[in-house]
């Protein structure tokens, strides 16, 4: 007897699933197919430069910019740059300008990206429709130009669409070229700089929101109001070190009535003049060599602070026009405090400003008197420091009689160390009207005061010109034997 092979059964199931998700297949496809519309660019793939454009620059005689957002805007070429038609006192940046002009009068293409097939006059797939940015050149000999910025290739060197209205080609340009022209007027104004050198500050007056004024006097900071108070030397420093570095970013419009409310310039949160000493501008050649020399006058700089713009920046009204500005270069201005500036430790004279202390403990009165006399070497000359200036020593006395001074000076300095352990509670009032100790300084820039007053059985609180800030150590304050 024959064998007989068992004949394996197919599930009709499967067959039946196969065929229902081959005809899903087919159907998704022809979908697709019918919705995607008919392709409008020929692949044309040139991977060379092309020129676009090659004109001089004084060819140029206007353009007309279209922005992504709709905006619209003129630009006309004169002599001395781009200005803005209507806008007669609107002062274009010079850089801005000339890249404007290179990009209508020199321009490369990196590569040709395809062609446009018969009958298409746009590639909205591209970005490059009617309301694609664009600017329109006019030239002296009649002719023109109209440059269509489309979206980003997404290529392997960042590159931008672009075509010239009127021919088939479609080209990749770079995106700085697109930045050019899609932006909003106000991004063509000139930004001042404000970056002056912080050594001609003499005095920083803040008014509006926490008002105050530090002032100095040959690089002696102090807050002169709303009191007289010894300024953080490390908090001056920093202060300056950022005024130094403050800039616009962009310019946002003229102070008109409408732009202030609107930037919240109608009252501004601050106002701050910067109060600058007169100054000598020298100019140098390649060699070294001063070449010119001008005397700049005393000069004053105001900024009014108005509205933050987000978490990121803030408007500023500076000479009659409204900027933006960013919290890294200009926030200090809004974030400065006299709480920030005071100085921790409230003797900071030194001593070639000293011309008398005074120094009341109980019934007793003590008097020194500081004398600066010039130094005489063993050899009888005048002992000179570096720069060649004459050096001076003190000569100290006490109620009249000459006393040591480097006991003297050993003890002032540990006045000058003396430092805050804390803050005293707003509004503190001392039990009694009569200070454990009081300091009396008549110096270079005035009188100034100290007073130590019982805080409680380990600490004074500290009257420094008559305004209690800081209660200090009472075991460091009695150290100190002046």
């Amino acid at each position: 007897m024959q064998p007989v092979r068992k004949r394996k059964q197919v599930d009709r199931r499967w067959l039946i699933l196969a065929g229902a998700l081959a005809a899903l297949l087919i159907l998704a496809t022809a979908l697709l197919l019918w919705r995607r519309p008919a392709p409008l660019l020929i692949d044309r793939h040139e991977e060379e430069r092309v020129p676009l454009i090659t004109r001089e620059a004084q060819d140029l005689l206007r353009v007309e910019v279209t922005n992504s957002q709709g905006g619209r805007f003129s630009l006309a070429r004169k002599e001395d740059g781009l200005v803005v038609e209507g806008q007669p006192d609107f002062i274009v940046d010079t850089l801005q300008g000339e890249l404007i002009v290179q990009d209508l009068t020199l321009l490369y293409a990196n590569e040709i990206a395809g062609e446009m097939v018969p009958g298409a006059t746009s590639v909205p797939e591209l970005g490059l429709d009617d309301s694609a940015p664009r600017a329109q050149a006019f030239y002296t000999d009649g002719s023109s130009l109209t440059l269509v910025f489309g979206h980003d290739a997404h290529t392997e060197i960042p590159s931008s669409y672009l075509m010239v209205l009127g021919d088939r080609l479609v080209y990749l340009v770079s995106p700085e070229t697109r930045d050019h022209f899609d932006r909003a007027l106000e991004t063509l104004h000139q930004v001042p700089a404000i970056n002056f050198n912080p050594s001609l500050l003499d005095t920083l007056q803040v008014k509006g929101r926490a008002p105050f004024t530090l002032s100095q006097l040959e690089g002696l900071w102090e807050l002169s109001a709303p009191y007289t108070y010894p300024a953080d030397s490390t908090a001056v420093r920093q202060l300056l070190d950022s005024i130094s570095k403050m800039r616009f970013a962009l310019y946002a419009g003229e102070a008109s009535e409408e732009n202030l409310q609107r930037y919240g310039l109608g009252v501004p949160d601050r106002t701050i003049t910067f109060m600058l000493s007169d100054s000598l501008l020298t100019g140098f050649d390649r060699q070294g060599a001063q070449t010119t020399s001008r005397a700049i006058p005393a000069q004053q700089l105001r900024i009014a602070l108005g509205e933050g713009i987000g978490n990121i920046g803030l408007y500023c009204l500076y000479e009659g026009k409204i900027y933006q500005a960013s919290n890294a270069s200009m926030g200090f201005l809004r974030d400065s405090t006299l709480e920030r500036l005071r100085s921790p430790t409230p003797v900071n004279i030194p001593i070639a400003r000293l011309h008398a202390l005074e120094v009341l403990d109980g019934t007793a009165t003590r008097v020194y008197r500081v004398e600066l006399v010039e130094q005489v070497l063993p050899n009888n000359q005048l002992a000179l420091d570096e720069q060649g200036q004459v050096l001076h020593v003190p000569v100290i006395t006490l109620n009249g009689q000459q006393t040591d001074q480097d006991a003297f000076m050993r003890q002032y300095l540990t006045l000058m160390a003396l430092g805050r352990s804390g803050r005293l509670p707003e509004g503190f009032t001392p039990q009694s009207g009569t200070p454990s100790r009081m300091y009396r300084f008549d110096t270079a820039q005035g009188r100034r005061e100290l007073a130590l007053f019982h805080y409680d059985a380990l600490h004074y609180a500290m009257r420094v010109n008559g305004v209690f800030a800081d209660y200090v150590l009472r075991e460091s304050a009695d150290s100190i034997t002046l």
